[in-house]
């Protein structure tokens, strides 16, 4: 008979401030505000914010894609002060497109952004994606439990990572794919194995030590 061993064992407990890599949302804004005074945008310019800001894309059928401001109704004029304090998504859509990608880039390398920025910290790493993530939090489970004769449970909030260990889901990416496969070299090691999906919300455990 197998003692049981239950593990909630996700990307929580990576330390996602710095092993996983995440959209900046509008903290990019402040970046981008700097950049556009700097290539002579000024403060007092007026972007009007209706909701939306469209951009032709030959890729879609409709030949137009809509980026959404988070104000469904729009902020109407707004200048760059006021698009700070409402954090007014389309006036920096359309100020970033004016002053170019590489202009914003030259600012954010300033304040550090692409830099390694805790170098005596093992688990900092660039470039590194959520699932990326919740595969290496698996990979460090199954290889501490390996050759174990303990009943062990696996729990992940990442219901894709799940179905690609289970065979349920395809991989398409070839990083993806060569954690997968990892995974899958250590999984015979241990005889009584299980890996279940748990709802987000569920995992109480992951929560707490990722807080």
């Amino acid at each position: 008979m197998f003692s049981s061993f239950k593990l909630i064992f996700s990307s929580n407990l990576i330390n996602k401030s710095i092993s996983s890599q995440y959209p900046p949302g509008s903290t990019i804004k402040p970046f981008v505000a700097l950049a556009a005074l700097e290539n002579g945008v000024s403060e007092k310019r007026e972007v009007y914010c209706n909701g939306k800001h469209e951009i032709k894309d030959t890729s879609l059928e409709s030949g137009i894609k809509t980026f959404h401001c988070w104000k469904e109704e729009g902020h109407g004029n707004v200048n760059m002060n006021e698009a700070l304090k409402v954090s007014c998504d389309v006036y920096f859509y359309q100020i970033s497109r004016e002053i170019g990608i590489n202009k914003i880039a030259e600012v954010c390398k300033r304040f550090g952004f692409g830099q390694n920025v805790f170098e005596s910290f093992y688990e900092e790493k660039s470039g590194l994606t959520n699932n990326q993530a919740e595969y290496l939090a698996i990979i460090a489970a199954l290889k501490k439990f390996q050759d174990s004769s303990d009943q062990i449970v696996i729990f992940s909030d990442s219901k894709n990572t799940v179905n690609q260990l289970n065979h349920e889901f395809a991989i398409n990416n070839e990083q993806l794919r060569i954690l997968a496969q990892e995974s899958w070299s250590l999984i015979p090691k241990i005889p009584e194995l299980k890996i279940i999906w748990i709802p987000r919300k569920e995992n109480l455990a992951g929560k707490m030590l990722g807080s």
